[in-house]
């Protein structure tokens, strides 16, 4: 994943200084364009669930993006990612730490665009 992404961004950005670290190519991507990232990952927990080989593998890769390395809030401005799995310690440490979990059980302040609200439910049952 690292190396497509690294090409990507290659591609996108013709100035754009390589490395072997992805996180010093996002965070030189920034710096070239002035914007952070996005980044959308649906399901994040399916390779886990479905790939178990990978699974060292896969949250070395999170670990690099997500994990206290000081780049996080350098290289994106929003982290949107799905899955049924919480985030879980995988042996002494979290898989990733860098930004807060909001989920359907403990939504936070986005409750009211999570799941159904009281009122919904109340309006359903009445129906």
């Amino acid at each position: 994943m690292n190396e497509k992404i690294t090409e990507e961004l290659a591609a996108a950005y013709p100035g754009l200084r390589m490395s072997d670290e992805l996180p010093a190519v996002m965070l030189n991507a920034v710096e070239l364009t002035g914007n952070k990232f996005v980044m959308i990952i649906d399901e994040w927990d399916a390779p886990i669930r479905e790939q178990p080989t990978i699974r060292k593998e896969y949250l070395e890769f999170l670990r690099t993006l997500f994990k206290s390395s000081g780049a996080t809030s350098g290289m994106f401005a929003a982290v949107y990612m799905t899955g049924i799995l919480p985030i879980k310690k995988d042996g002494s440490q979290s898989a990733i730490s860098d930004f807060q979990e909001y989920s359907m059980v403990y939504p936070g302040r986005f409750a009211e665009y999570a799941g159904f609200t009281e009122e919904e439910v109340q309006k359903s049952c009445e129906e």
